[in-house]
């Protein structure tokens, strides 16, 4: 009886021990933690959308409506807008081409290439780098407000 009664003991002791241990580990951890947040709010922020106080001019993308590539009867419908760094004489000419070239690249896409939970992403930056390059980097950032694929 009284060996039982010692294993008891002892195991009770070892579980407060351990729970001891878990709550100055959790403690640390808590401890850590706004230094952490911290540190990820001076990082560089990733997009003009992001970037508070920069600036930036605001305008609308025409619709563009394409089939994708391979697909039977599949289209798709996107609706955007261009972050440029400044106001040009022929913007609308410029967005026009942009939009067209959105409409030459969306062709090229597969129904594969649009599912996923990055696949938004990555065509948004596809379509920035494009717009980048026929703007001389006038243009920040393609945004895209609505993708519809039917």
């Amino acid at each position: 009886m009284l060996r039982i009664i010692t294993g008891v003991g002892i195991a009770t002791a070892m579980a407060i021990a351990a729970g001891a241990a878990a709550g100055i580990y959790a403690e640390n951890l808590l401890a850590q933690l706004p230094q952490q947040t911290a540190k990820t709010e001076k990082r560089e922020p990733r997009s003009a959308a992001e970037t508070p106080g920069r600036g930036g001019i605001l305008k609308p993308l025409p619709v563009v409506i394409a089939n994708l590539s391979g697909a039977a009867r599949v289209g798709v419908r996107m609706e955007g807008m261009v972050v440029l760094e400044h106001e040009g004489k022929e913007d609308q000419i410029l967005l026009a081409r942009i939009a067209e070239d959105a409409l030459a690249f969306i062709r090229t896409l597969d129904m594969k290439s649009l599912e996923g939970p990055i696949a938004l992403g990555n065509l948004r930056e596809d379509l920035t780098e494009r717009a980048r390059a026929r703007s001389d980097n006038r243009v920040r950032e393609v945004l895209i407000q609505a993708l519809i694929v039917e």
